[in-house]
């Protein structure tokens, strides 16, 4: 399972908290007929939330998350294509940077959500975006490729490398004359 950044844990924590807070109101009418003395701060305190933040769901408000997905240019579909993407990428060992994030977003922008005078997104909006998204993205840091493979290197992803091997080239009859040797620099031509 990977690692969740901080900002993730912290929007999970949120949602939570949002979620009693909905619990919350919605046992308030019931609690304040079978106890018309009750108050709502007393109500909030049994249910472990602020007081404040639930008077506000009962006004109307919405949440902190609701504001920030309305800010959001982006639709509601582009945006979750576009977080598929990046996972989708990063899955396969292909991070995206918040230029390419920012591409995309224009993108779509143009393309999917039809806005055609689009004159792009600002330099900022990438972070906001994961920021928007965290409990999906995060930003982490590289590695050195000699460190990542001298870790990635045991016994289990040797013995998957020739499995695999085997699947490829043995089972599917390939001829030697179509074997090429390739790295991440180039072909080698021998």
């Amino acid at each position: 399972m990977p690692r969740q950044s901080k900002r993730a844990r912290k929007a999970a924590e949120w949602q939570v908290v949002n979620d009693k807070i909905i619990a919350a109101a919605a046992q308030w009418p019931i609690a304040k007929q079978d106890n018309p003395k009750l108050s709502l701060h007393k109500h909030a305190h049994t249910h472990g939330v602020d007081h404040r933040r639930l008077q506000h769901y009962l006004d109307g408000r919405p949440f902190r998350s609701e504001i920030d997905q309305a800010k959001s240019a982006l639709s509601q579909e582009a945006n979750e294509s576009l977080v598929a993407y990046i996972v989708g990428q990063a899955e396969r060992g292909l991070p995206l940077g918040y230029n390419q994030i920012r591409e995309l977003g224009d993108f779509l922008m143009k393309t999917v959500d039809g806005h055609t005078a689009w004159t792009g997104f600002g330099r900022d909006w990438p972070v906001r975006f994961v920021q928007r998204n965290a409990t999906q993205l995060g930003v982490y840091t590289t590695k050195s490729l000699e460190s990542v493979r001298a870790n990635g290197l045991t016994q289990e992803h040797c013995d998957n490398w020739f499995a695999l091997l085997q699947r490829q080239i043995v089972d599917q009859k390939v001829p030697p004359n179509c074997i090429f040797q390739m790295d991440e620099s180039g072909f080698q031509i021998s």
